[in-house]
């Protein structure tokens, strides 16, 4: 803990010339006395608190609050179409919701005749908590980490938002590996970015405070419209992004000397977008998943790459192979292993697709590794069985009989389509499904049970095409040699000395635009809800969503003066209501391609 008088937030609004400070000693009595008001409540341990506090202090004060009181935070966009909040607050049923002064009017009304727990502002827990005299434990020790710190909702495939599940110890994890990766201590001041649906938000509110160092924020609107004066105001040192947001800045590096490191993630940095950074300050490319704790790998750029020159790269490989490229890019970190060093030596199997920049080696709590996709979709699809035959089994002797019957045989065909589906992919050698492990894993889905089996495997060692551990996460199998894995559904190749994992697209149809995660399926399910459409098909093209409808036989009369307009509202209201939100940036940008797209060359 840093002496009381030091800054911990700063935030500034230009459009009414605001600037406030919280030091640490006034950030602890705030954050200890909404945790008292909420244990006052009831709120604690195995509680959710929906967060609707998306800007100001209150977006870091909710947060530190509700963690201290042992609950779990539900970050919520208030913007939000109601049914989407209905079907958010009717999953996760959180005892509590929590907003600003300012905002709970609007909320109020918008929640009105919803199943919604009751609404109280945040100022008022404040006031509240001050008056109550209780002592606090802290919310990083004992058996508290493993308690949920956050549930994140994200698109689903099935038309229906899925909810990961985070315990304490794998926020606490990501947060001491990205303090000790990005080098952020008790000078850095560190801009909050992202919007506080997205988990970056959360780690980088809990990486900087662990850290001792300042955390500054402005209005969502402010970042978009002029980065480059918000990161001027407030003299940031410390930047994680999305490449997208990176792009809008009207100002050349050279124009921001403060700025120490920029983290980019959430879609594929480009060339043309890294050279300059990378030239001006330390420039780390990411790669990550939600349900392993905000991000997972870090590739920091040399500033002479030759990765970011166009052609030199490829030129390297065909000419005079990985040696050349590790004389260019620089050795390994410490946490590489001996045989990776000895795979690299010789080469990768098949040279790794150019179009895509690399994300780089593991955290210290993350294990990373390269499967067969046959071999981790089988796993997933064991584990779901035997979750449907216990389930079964439990309902009844007559009906489990009936159910796991039925069940097998519904397994047993998926299995058939998707092993022809993936037999494609194992004969690539050097590429496969690109697995996440290690202390920063989440829970799994928020009661979804089947989709945690399928996508949380267990698989042995020797099931692996390729295994890396970072320095603290190399221990942790049982005692059969089996260790749990999150299936990314990304298609990945290592490449080993100085560049490590390069992610090469996807096994399914999940794309990524502006920097959300979206599931195509969804997007389809949303439209086909749509009482005039009778099939729906979605793409990306252009860095665009495009949404492509059959209308129904008896609403083709209707074709050209109602379908266009009853479509498009239709669309335009679901797509908001679908989408997991995440407010960086307007500007359109594909992220991941689809499986046909996907296939290195």
């Amino acid at each position: 803990m840093p002496d009381g008088a030091v800054e911990a937030l700063i935030y500034i609004d230009p459009a009414c010339s605001q600037q406030l400070c919280l030091t640490y000693a006034v950030l602890l009595q705030q954050q200890d006395a909404v945790a008292r008001a909420l244990l006052e409540q009831g709120v604690g341990p195995g509680a959710l608190v929906a967060d609707f506090c998306d800007d100001g202090p209150g977006l870091v004060l909710a947060i530190l609050g509700v963690l201290s009181a042992g609950a779990t935070v539900v970050p919520l966009d208030p913007t939000q179409p109601r049914a989407r909040l209905a079907a958010l607050l009717e999953d996760c049923r959180p005892a509590l919701a929590v907003c600003t002064e300012a905002g709970r009017a609007g909320l109020a009304s918008r929640l009105s005749g919803l199943c919604a727990p009751p609404l109280v502002a945040l100022e008022d827990l404040v006031e509240a908590g001050r008056a109550i005299d209780r002592s606090l434990d802290s919310c990083w020790q004992g058996a508290a980490l493993s308690e949920l710190s956050h549930v994140i909702y994200t698109s689903g495939s099935t038309g229906a938002p899925k909810g990961v599940a985070c315990e304490r110890r794998a926020l606490l994890a990501y947060a001491r590996g990205k303090i000790a990766r990005h080098r952020v201590g008790a000078r850095s001041r560190v801009l909050l970015c992202s919007a506080h649906t997205w988990d970056p938000c959360l780690g980088d509110i809990i990486s900087t405070l662990l850290a001792g160092g300042t955390l500054c924020a402005a209005p969502r609107g402010h970042l978009v419209h002029d980065l480059a004066a918000t990161v001027d105001a407030l003299q940031a040192t410390h930047l994680c992004a999305t490449p997208s947001l990176l792009a809008l800045l009207a100002a050349s590096p050279a124009q921001l000397p403060s700025l120490e490191r920029v983290a980019l993630g959430g879609e594929p940095l480009t060339r043309e977008l890294a050279r300059p950074w990378a030239a001006a300050c330390s420039l780390c490319n990411t790669y990550g998943v939600t349900e392993a704790a905000v991000y997972q790998t870090l590739y920091e750029m040399p500033a002479a790459c030759s990765l970011l020159q166009p052609g030199a790269a490829e030129a390297a490989f065909r000419q005079q192979g990985l040696h050349e490229h590790e004389a260019l890019c620089g050795a390994p970190p410490a946490s590489a292993g001996a045989a990776d060093v000895a795979g690299a030596a010789a080469g990768p199997a098949a040279p790794p697709s150019s179009r895509v920049l690399p994300v780089g080696w593991p955290l210290p709590a993350v294990r990373l590794a390269l499967c067969a996709p046959r071999v981790a979709a089988r796993a997933g699809r064991a584990a779901r069985q035997a979750l449907a035959l216990a389930v079964a089994a439990g309902a009844g002797e007559g009906e489990g009989e009936c159910g796991a019957e039925a069940v097998g045989v519904a397994v047993e065909a998926e299995a058939e389509a998707e092993d022809e589906a993936e037999a494609e992919d194992e004969a690539e050698e050097g590429v496969g499904e690109v697995l996440v492990g290690g202390v920063q894993l989440a829970r799994g889905y928020w009661r979804r049970p089947e989709l945690t089996a399928e996508r949380f495997v267990e698989l042995h060692d020797d099931e692996l095409l390729r295994l890396v551990c970072g320095s603290e996460a190399g221990g942790d199998a049982d005692g059969s040699g089996r260790r749990r894995w999150f299936r990314t559904g990304d298609l990945g190749v290592w490449v080993g000395r100085g560049e490590g994992l390069r992610v090469l697209g996807r096994l399914d149809e999940q794309v990524k635009l502006r920097g959300m995660r979206l599931e195509l399926g969804e997007v389809e399910a949303a439209a086909q809800s749509c009482p005039l459409v009778a099939a729906a098909a979605a793409a990306v093209a252009d860095a665009r969503l495009v949404l492509f409808v059959k209308p129904k036989v008896r609403a083709l009369q209707h074709t050209r003066t109602h379908i266009p307009t009853h479509t498009r509202t239709h669309a335009r209201t679901h797509a908001r209501m679908h989408a997991h939100r995440h407010r960086h940036t307007d500007t359109d940008t594909q992220t991941h391609t689809r499986r046909s797209e996907s296939r290195p060359r």
